[in-house]
């Protein structure tokens, strides 16, 4: 495989990566609120997000305002409701707790619908699984920064593989020009040799010819 392959591949896994690492899990879930008025209902509606880090909750899709902030780290479980499309995240109240340590709080949130409920624990288990998979957090300024690098560096190695080729292209046909060139000059000197030969041939001719018309010349001249 060649370099500029190579970094072709790199930087397709890289990009593949990337967009494995931004795609996240986000929608509308009703928060189950405690205590409160008994005329108002207990379920809020917000924006959830499920990050690489946190499950975070805001008043709504466009608004800037966190209403909770849970840890992934810190989540013991994830559980569904015998019935509906509830479900609990049970978190510990410090990063480093246990259950045993300390009594875990509960985030209790609905889903539209039941298989909604399933992609949100899915989505939130998938997610702590990645987080202990990887020893270190990645910031994703860093990933888009290496996978900028990346594409730089593939798009090097192409105009590199690039110049090496127009460069191999040019000396074959240099190559090409002079074995043509050679040859043509072998031609020119057969010819030459052969038309040396045909005047000396031709020259020889001449003299014998003139020296016979100067016997017979001669010859005439004693008979008189």
């Amino acid at each position: 495989m060649s370099a500029s392959a190579s970094s072709s591949s790199l930087s397709a896994d890289l990009a593949a990566e990337l967009a494995k690492f931004q795609h996240r899990q986000e929608g509308k879930l009703e928060r189950k609120r405690k205590g409160g008025l008994m005329c108002r209902s207990p379920w809020v509606s917000e924006w959830f997000v499920v990050s690489p880090e946190y499950l975070v909750g805001f008043a709504s899709r466009t608004s800037a305002q966190v209403q909770l902030c849970v840890c992934l780290a810190a989540v013991t479980s994830v559980d569904a409701e015998a019935k509906g499309s509830i479900f609990k995240v049970s978190y510990a109240p410090q990063l480093g707790k246990s259950p045993c340590d300390a009594k875990a709080l509960e985030l209790v949130l609905k889903a539209p619908a039941e298989e909604e409920m399933r992609r949100w624990m899915t989505a939130i288990s998938e997610a702590q699984e990645r987080r202990r998979r990887d020893q270190h957090y990645v910031p994703m300024s860093f990933v888009q920064e290496r996978l900028t690098a990346s594409k730089r560096a593939a798009d090097e190695l192409r105009h590199r593989a690039e110049n090496v080729d127009a460069e191999a292209a040019k000396a074959a046909a240099s190559a090409s020009e002079a074995s043509a060139q050679s040859r043509r000059e072998l031609a020119c000197r057969r010819i030459a040799a052969v038309l040396e030969m045909r005047q000396r041939s031709e020259m020889g001719g001449c003299l014998s010819g003139l020296f016979a018309h100067g016997m017979a010349q001669s010859a005439c001249s004693d008979a008189r």
